[in-house]
């Protein structure tokens, strides 16, 4: 009788993941199908503010915990960009689900190259149609003008 060793796919997704909602779910649910362990990476407020000029509604620590407590999710860990390789090396991710966004900006471009020079497979994931963090924001701020 011989021993099999099956490898597993550790897959990772990061994301500012504030104001919680479903596209968030759905992403996380369709990235954990697709590997066997699912790092979610949980954007720093700093970052955050740096590239989207405003901060979370919503704090890292809280962010976080929220994220954390999806059965879909095996493990949390925050991050300070496109190129902070701490979640993929400490987990030994394989896969790393991304947005059709990704991309956009030369520091993600970079980051993509050097995970795909050590290994690290990538898939594109769809968007959620009509919901997004920044429709939301919107139609908050639209409400309170009325």
């Amino acid at each position: 009788m011989g021993t099999e060793t099956r490898m597993t796919t550790t897959g990772y997704i990061s994301g500012v993941w504030d104001l919680f909602h479903y596209g968030h779910l759905r992403v996380l649910q369709r990235s954990r199908a697709q590997c066997d362990f699912l790092v979610a990476g949980v954007a720093e407020d700093e970052y955050v503010f740096s590239y989207k000029e405003h901060w979370p509604i919503i704090p890292l620590r809280e962010r976080m915990s929220i994220v954390s407590a999806l059965r879909c999710v095996d493990a949390v860990m925050s991050y300070c960009g496109p190129g902070d390789m701490r979640p993929l090396q400490y987990h030994g991710v394989t896969v790393r689900f991304v947005g059709p966004e990704f991309g956009r900006y030369p520091a993600q471009r970079a980051a993509r190259a050097e995970q795909e020079r050590l290994g690290v497979r990538f898939v594109m994931l769809p968007r959620t149609p009509c919901i997004s963090t920044t429709l939301i924001r919107r139609k908050c701020c639209e409400e309170t003008a009325r």
